[in-house]
């Protein structure tokens, strides 16, 4: 299983953690759209970065390992892990 420690390893590789750090420094959580604008840069930031080898290979390597022709991919809020 791909999880949480998974992703923290991907933001703290990438350095993005130090980055949305700074973003969410800029959100003021009475004003909403300031925790929306805050998100899409987010997004906007994981999905513009390579994701890391040793990630991409243990992603591959489980795949592989299960042997099946087919999985599900299940998109899970961090916190539930």
């Amino acid at each position: 299983m791909v999880n949480a420690s998974t992703f923290d390893h991907f933001l703290e590789t990438t350095s993005l953690n130090v980055e949305i750090e700074a973003i969410l420094g800029t959100v003021n959580h009475k004003t909403i759209s300031t925790v929306e604008n805050a998100s899409e840069k987010i997004q906007s930031l994981i999905l513009s970065i390579a994701m890391p080898k040793d990630i991409e290979k243990e992603i591959y390597e489980r795949f592989m390992s299960q042997k099946l022709q087919y999985v599900a991919v299940r998109s899970s809020a961090t916190a539930e892990d």
